[in-house]
């Protein structure tokens, strides 16, 4: 089976800390379908909660490597991890939540547009990631982060995750 390399988003704003340090815990020591394994994990970084007033998000990236296909990482480790840490998910998509785990880039190729727009994303990604071009100009992950920061309030959390 071919291995592919998957980054993840990973964030929370009901117990972030715990919820962040578990999932991580999880990705580093459950045996995981499609041979997932977790590879590196970015600083956490703290972020308002967006299109509510709920409480402040931590968030992270974390470099993946899996057998499975994109839709099938989504459906057979990260939608049962959130579920597991007690994620609901409702229609309200800014709801506070334990844990929201998104597949953001697969083999290279963005699978979440987001990330050229949100600093809460471009942050940790770009600690894994920094030379991901824009797909549509030559801007780097790196320099997204740094452009966003400016405009968006993020900042880096005390928060240890190790991989």
């Amino acid at each position: 089976m071919t291995e592919h390399i998957a980054y993840i988003g990973l964030g929370s704003n009901i117990e972030p800390a715990h919820n962040l340090q578990q999932a991580v815990a999880t990705l580093r020591y459950a045996a995981l379908p499609g041979h997932t394994r977790l590879l590196a994990v970015s600083s956490a970084w703290s972020s308002p909660a967006r299109g509510t007033q709920g409480p402040q998000f931590l968030n992270a990236a974390a470099k993946l490597t899996t057998q499975l296909a994109p839709e099938a990482l989504k459906l057979q480790v990260l939608r049962p991890l959130e579920a597991a840490q007690g994620r609901v998910r409702t229609a309200d998509r800014n709801a506070p939540r334990t844990l929201d785990m998104d597949l953001l880039v697969y083999d290279g190729q963005e699978i979440e547009a987001e990330i050229w727009q949100a600093a809460h994303i471009a942050l940790p990604l770009s600690e894994l990631l920094p030379e991901l071009a824009a797909p549509d100009s030559s801007e780097t992950l790196l320099a997204a982060a740094a452009r966003l920061a400016a405009s968006q309030p993020n900042q880096r959390s005390e928060l240890v995750l190790k991989k």
